[in-house]
């Protein structure tokens, strides 16, 4: 960044220490509080708070996705036009309307799922309260708000993802009728990570959903595949950029 050359050391340094600082908190809550047996069980209301902010971020991971596959599109088709486009203030509003909806979306459900009856004592299949889980707790029909909680989900996970694949099409478009190898060869390198990351990250949160609706699934196989999409998806992004 312009004004920061003679700074990149304490700056590397610095951001080294805070990385470093929360791999080593999570890592102690993960071995205090998990590993160790401690806080076995969780309250109601804790478990739905948990599950708000579980599908808040990933709803904004599905949009942030989407986002960075336009702004490849910009940068590929048009090149002379991105910063016309992809301006400071276009970036704003995006990143704001992105965190509203994140936020905004998962409500509705929550307060549909929160509002039935739940009984003194009940089990959690699985390490977190994601909303299959919690709404497999409540005395009562819940078909209804099962329904609607998946309508919402697909509309959310399908939209962001039928426009990626429209917007990389177009880019391979594009690629393809560049007269040098050089711009074809720098075209897809730009784009090659973020087609893997795209294409197992969708791949792992199928995986995760379809297979905690299998009920022979014992609570270990629950676990291993509900960390799959959380542990997969960081792990490819970090090998792609690498």
């Amino acid at each position: 960044m312009p004004g920061l050359q003679e700074h990149y050391t304490t700056l590397f340094f610095m951001f080294l220490l805070l990385f470093l600082a929360t791999i080593l908190g999570n890592l102690l809550i993960l071995l205090l509080a998990v590993l160790w047996g401690h806080y076995r069980t969780i309250s109601i209301a804790g478990c739905f708070l948990q599950m708000y902010f579980i599908i808040s971020f990933a709803t904004v991971e599905i949009f942030l996705v989407a986002a960075m596959a336009y702004d490849r599109y910009v940068a590929v088709v048009k090149p002379l036009h991105y910063n016309t486009i992809i301006s400071t203030r276009v970036c704003l509003r995006m990143m704001s309307t992105i965190w509203a909806l994140g936020f905004l979306l998962p409500v509705v459900p929550g307060i549909l799922a929160i509002s039935m009856p739940y009984s003194t004592s009940n089990y959690v299949l699985h390490c977190f309260c994601d909303y299959p889980t919690a709404m497999s707790l409540p005395c009562a029909d819940v078909t209804a708000q099962v329904n609607f909680a998946l309508l919402i989900a697909m509309v959310v996970d399908w939209g962001p993802f039928i426009f990626v694949l429209f917007t990389y099409c177009r880019i391979i478009i594009a690629v393809m009728k560049m007269k040098s190898n050089e711009s074809c060869k720098k075209a897809f390198y730009m784009c090659s990570s973020l087609i893997v990351l795209v294409v197992l990250y969708y791949v792992s949160s199928a995986v995760v959903y379809i297979g905690l609706r299998v009920d022979s699934i014992s609570p270990i196989g629950r676990i291993f595949i509900g960390g799959l999409n959380y542990f997969l998806t960081p792990l490819t992004l970090c090998g792609t950029e690498s």
